[in-house]
């Protein structure tokens, strides 16, 4: 993914109301579970992303395959 459909996703998924929890899937393969809109931070190139327990991610547009919703169960 560039960083400006990175940028494009991030935005669509975090403006939604109510906010709905949604995934985005690295290359390699590990989804991680974005439950709040303010989890995410752009870091001038990298994103940041807090997970809880577990710290800080850091992570460029290339290395994301995609965004989307969580599907419902």
């Amino acid at each position: 993914m560039t960083i400006n459909e990175l940028e494009i996703s991030l935005r669509a998924f975090c403006s939604r109301r109510p906010f709905r929890p949604y995934l985005i899937e690295f290359t390699s393969g590990v989804q991680v579970k974005v439950k709040h809109p303010e989890v995410l931070r752009q870091q001038d190139p990298p994103f940041v992303f807090r997970s809880t327990g577990h710290g800080f991610c850091c992570y460029s547009a290339k290395g994301v395959v995609r965004v989307l919703d969580i599907p419902k169960t």
